[in-house]
């Protein structure tokens, strides 16, 4: 994979080895929708984020994902210090409509992921009950007009 996965680094408490994974099984799941799909790498300049992006660039080049990278852009252009010193966490709602607006403009440009062949991973979702070994459990049923979910306390 990579140097960095090697030594085993950590992002909090999530070691790179397992966001990549993760990520490579996102990329392979928008791959099976055999539609144009466009990954945008927003500039973030927290924790391993330089890491994380190569994970994205390195993922959407192996399954032909169409990306877009403002990180990559706004430091070529010398703009993280104006990133920073606004922005936060996410672009104001004025860049990304302009970013949607130019997707839309530029639809016929972008391509369908390339054609590879590769074993999917089947996941299987399990609740506490689905699982013998857990002594106490307690559950609550959580509604409201957004939700509706069963919560577990162990």
């Amino acid at each position: 994979m990579n140097e960095a996965l090697d030594k085993l680094e950590y992002i909090g408490e999530i070691p790179l080895e397992i966001i990549y994974r993760n990520l490579e099984w996102f990329y392979q799941e928008l791959h099976c929708l055999n539609k144009k799909i466009v990954s945008i790498v927003l500039p973030y300049y927290a924790g391993r984020y330089r890491v994380i992006n190569q994970f994205h660039r390195k993922l959407c080049q192996k399954y032909g994902i169409n990306i877009i990278d403002m990180s990559a852009h706004y430091t070529r252009l010398n703009l993280d210090e104006f990133w920073f010193a606004i922005h936060t966490d996410h672009p104001s709602s004025t860049i990304m409509r302009e970013i949607g607006k130019n997707i839309v403009n530029a639809i016929d440009s972008f391509k369908l992921p390339k054609a590879r062949d590769f074993k999917r991973m089947e996941f299987e979702i399990l609740t506490p009950l689905d699982f013998e070994n857990i002594a106490v459990l307690q559950a609550s049923h959580l509604k409201n007009s957004m939700y509706d979910e069963y919560t577990y306390k162990i």
